[in-house]
């Protein structure tokens, strides 16, 4: 078994909400989340993802983390709505053997980003097999949970700030949301686009 590295300090980030603040940390290979804001950030990310104009990136999420990050408040027609940028998988190995097969580029239209949120489990290491093959397709893993195969960060959240904090306690923040802001965020984009 790995031994989990340390996340690295945070120096300075650049101005932008949770998209820059998981391309920043994210390490080769992934990284894990962990602490009460953890799924606040997942759904600060989403957010981010779906509702930047011309941002192409994909989301691949397993069911029990999407409905344990908005707290079932993210339901099946938005689901559908999203489709094809999110695909949403009922267990890690269903979204192994998609990505494995080419069917879909990973990363994206034009380069972007693919992001991979999923929990750490008895296939972390071949999840770490194909996030570091996958590199250079713009993979990025993120493990809700602890990661032992890289820098796992602490997310804590309050009413209003979602932070991550290094091994160092230096930290940054972000606006949380709610699951039902979020999913509504989301739909707002979705009918004014």
């Amino acid at each position: 078994m790995a031994t989990p590295q340390t996340p690295r300090p945070l120096g300075p980030l650049p101005a932008a909400g949770a998209d820059g603040i998981t391309r920043y940390l994210v390490r080769h290979g992934g990284m894990g989340l962990v602490g009460t804001g953890a799924a606040s950030f997942v759904r600060a990310l989403l957010v981010d993802v779906f509702t930047a104009p011309n941002d192409r990136s994909l989301v691949y999420i397993g069911r029990r983390e999407l409905i344990e990050s908005f707290a079932g408040a993210f339901d099946d027609e938005l689901s559908v709505a999203l489709a094809p940028r999110l695909v949403v998988f009922e267990c890690v190995e269903d979204a192994i053997e998609h990505i494995k097969s080419g069917r879909e580029p990973v990363g994206g239209c034009g380069g972007s980003i693919t992001y991979w949120i999923t929990a750490p489990g008895k296939d972390s290491d071949d999840v770490l097999a194909l996030s570091r093959q996958s590199r250079h397709r713009n993979l990025l893993t993120m493990m809700l949970g602890d990661w032992p195969h890289g820098p796992t960060y602490d997310f804590t959240v309050d009413s209003a700030t979602v932070r991550v904090r290094d091994a160092q306690g230096r930290g940054r923040e972000l606006p949380s949301l709610s699951p039902e802001e979020a999913v509504a965020a989301i739909r707002t984009h979705l009918t004014s686009s």
